[in-house]
């Protein structure tokens, strides 16, 4: 960082560079996290104050940006500096996560399924209730691990071709990447809540 206090990687020719990798991306990053809340650059330009063109550039790479300009472009993404550029999980006080990052998703007949994003991780949180006999209307795949703590009951978990029984109380950790499912075959409501370290949704 330079002393005017912008994100910069000097020219490798200058024998106090900053070597490539240890400052974040942050146009690419800008970039990403404008497309995945369906953001325009019109719109992040009026919610941050900046110019469309400025940002457009600083999107590709094409210009610095300052620590100022950054904290208002972070602010727009409901980050602070340190969570946008992966120091840290979230803002350094307790934030409630909105609406706009909880879900509900259909799993099929007797399942009550919510996902909660956890902004700033890349990771998911998932809420699911089962009713009796009830189970997944399909299997699934995903990058990263889960890890579900089973609340209430039993349940079984369909995994590459194998059947694991957990109960409540039970805590397991599975890599996602495999076919897996869930499914209640008690007579009695089942209930899990489950992280997955990747962003499924």
């Amino acid at each position: 960082m330079s002393a005017a206090g912008t994100l910069k990687v000097e020219r490798e020719s200058d024998q106090h560079d900053v070597a490539e990798g240890q400052v974040p991306a942050v146009g690419p990053l800008i970039r990403g996290l404008r497309k995945q809340q369906g953001l325009s650059l019109k719109e992040v330009a009026t919610a941050s104050g900046l110019s469309v063109s400025f940002l457009s550039a600083v999107e590709r790479e094409r210009s610095d940006i300052s620590v100022k300009r950054l904290a208002r472009l972070a602010a727009v993404f409901n980050h602070d500096l340190g969570s946008l550029l992966g120091y840290g999980t979230r803002r350094s006080t307790p934030q409630p996560i909105e609406a706009t990052n909880r879900m509900k998703i259909d799993r099929g007949e007797g399942v009550d399924y919510e996902v909660i994003r956890i902004p700033g991780t890349g990771m998911e949180l998932f809420v699911s209730t089962l009713a009796p006999k009830a189970t997944f209307a399909a299997p699934l795949t995903h990058p990263g691990f889960d890890i579900a703590y089973i609340v209430e009951g039993e349940i079984i978990l369909e995994f590459n071709g194998a059947e694991y029984s957990f109960k409540q109380g039970d805590c397991v950790v599975w890599p996602g990447s495999y076919l897996h499912l869930v499914r209640n075959n008690a007579n009695r409501p089942a209930r899990l809540v489950a992280i997955t370290t990747e962003t499924v949704y």
